[in-house]
């Protein structure tokens, strides 16, 4: 101990001097203070604890390994991960850890490390024969002046099994993906591109997937108008997602579609992304609209309905009344007359026969009116032919009249529609066409009736015409349409001013039983 108090490590070396006798006289000696020696020893022994902590304590199992492939040391993890203890595992090779098929290529291993060191992935065996999936991570050192290998080898089992997973899962979603009968896209949030999309959304665009990968959404004019899109995103960045949003689209012809979209936004590969699931309701938004006309057409067809019911109220009242009523009041003057005279008055009789025959004949006009007795009588085709011929007499067109076969046969119900919808047309041509020549063409098929009205009068605008039926303006165009499509059947009207008007009609003979 130094005078200061400080403790010093010294190594003293004397020699004894001693008398002829063997009688010691005096050590002669010197002392070396070898304090730093000391410390500096104390320190490399520390650190060669915290380095050997540091090797038995990793999470990885570390060798080292001399150049003939043997195992010169190793750490605690390498011991109970491969299920060997410490002599039994100095005992062995890189040969023995590796997986059986991998043995022979573990010397060249080895010397590949010995000279530049590497990573590379490699399969060993546990104690049990179990294999599983490592990396090894080499690096050349010397020991004892001899060259050694240290290597790191990490467990890929979890990693594997994690990859194996994301895997599954990019293949599950890959195949819902593309197999999904909803249209299906990969966008990029920033300008829009396809990055990925399934066939159906393919289909509903009217394009190709190769068509549309890689270009912009707004390049290929899917969208009806740019800010269509800005609206959606911009509704996406603030929510985080967008739910059955009804947008327009325009498909690849050119034509208008309408789709409901859901959006969210995902990251893929570092990019931020945009996966669309749409669906087309085109059809669903057209049968709404057909829905909605047809609902305005009932309820115009019903208001017209009952204001004709009343109108032909009106009119069988005013003929019962004004002219059956008269013509039954003159005969029974007549009849009183003749009951309080004496002598039968021949001219008084007359007069009251003729009466009677008028009477007779209005009613009989009524009752054709109401109902048609001859289609029961004599078929549809002599009807058809009545009624054309009956028109005659209130215009001056020159008639025409077709029937093949002469006689066809057909339900009452499609018979007696087919004549309503020729009578309606003979009296619109009537009322309005100012034609010279009407032909009347009726044909029997073996599942149809096709009825053809023509006349070369002046023609009317049909769309016009349709449209204001619609809103309640006649009933006319509408009574014939709803009647052909209570029967199932359908009608086509063609009009111009130059050839006239044409309306044609077919009927099935039976009807399916969807329609019934």
């Amino acid at each position: 101990m130094w005078p200061n108090g400080e403790v010093r490590h010294l190594e003293a070396h004397g020699v004894v001097q001693r008398a002829s006798n063997g009688t010691a006289l005096r050590m002669l000696g010197t002392n070396w203070d070898i304090t730093e020696r000391k410390q500096a020893e104390a320190a490399l022994r520390e650190r060669d604890e915290r380095h050997r902590q540091l090797f038995d304590f990793s999470p990885d199992a570390l060798f080292i390994v001399d150049a003939t492939g043997r195992f010169l040391d190793a750490n605690r993890t390498a011991f109970t991960r491969y299920g060997y203890s410490r002599d039994e595992l100095l005992q062995l090779s890189v040969r023995e850890l590796a997986a059986p098929d991998l043995r022979d290529q573990s010397a060249a291993r080895v010397q590949a490390a010995l000279k530049q060191g590497g990573q590379f992935e490699w399969r060993h065996c546990r104690k049990d024969g179990s294999e599983f999936p490592v990396e090894i991570a080499t690096q050349t050192l010397t020991l004892n002046g001899q060259p050694v290998v240290l290597s790191c080898v990490r467990d890929l089992t979890e990693r594997h099994q994690a990859e194996a997973q994301l895997h599954e899962s990019h293949r599950r979603f890959s195949t819902i993906f593309h197999a999904s009968p909803v249209g299906k896209c990969i966008t990029r949030f920033a300008d829009g591109v396809f990055l990925d999309l399934n066939e159906s959304f393919a289909k509903i665009t009217g394009h190709t997937r190769e068509e549309l990968l890689g270009r912009s959404s707004l390049d290929v004019t899917h969208w009806l108008a740019p800010q269509d899109r800005a609206r959606l995103v911009q509704v996406l960045a603030d929510n985080g997602s967008v739910r059955d949003w009804e947008v327009g689209f325009r498909r690849e012809d050119g034509s208008i579609g309408h789709s409901l979209r859901s959006l969210e936004r995902l990251t893929l590969d570092g990019e931020d992304c945009i996966l669309t699931a749409l669906t087309d309701i085109t059809d669903r938004k057209l049968n709404e609209e057909e829905l909605r006309v047809s609902r305005e057409r009932l309820e115009t067809l019903s208001r017209q309905l009952i204001a004709t019911q009343e109108s032909e109220r009106r009119h069988l009242a005013r003929e019962l009344h004004d002219e059956i009523g008269q013509e039954l009041t003159s005969i029974k003057l007549n009849l009183k007359s003749m009951e309080t005279s004496s002598v039968t008055d021949t001219d008084s009789v007359h007069d009251t026969l003729s009466i009677a025959e008028r009477a007779l004949q209005q009613v009989r006009s009524l009752a054709l009116d109401l109902r048609p007795s001859m289609l029961d009588d004599i078929g549809l085709a002599p009807a058809l032919r009545w009624c054309l011929d009956r028109q005659v007499h209130r215009s001056e067109f020159t008639p025409h009249f077709l029937a093949e076969p002469p006689e066809i046969i057909a339900s009452p119900e499609v018979a007696i529609t087919c004549f309503r919808v020729a009578q309606e047309s003979l009296t619109n041509i009537t009322r309005h066409a100012q034609a010279r020549h009407v032909r009347v063409e009726v044909r029997q098929y073996d599942t149809a009736i096709d009825l053809q009205v023509h006349d070369d009068g002046i023609g009317f605008d049909v769309t016009a015409a349709t449209d204001q039926a619609t809103r309640g303006a006649s009933l006319g165009l509408l009574g014939m349409r709803e009647r052909a499509e209570l029967v199932g059947g359908l009608i086509d009207i063609e009009s111009n001013t130059a050839t006239g008007t044409t309306i044609h009609a077919r009927f099935p003979l039976k009807r399916d039983n969807n329609d019934e």
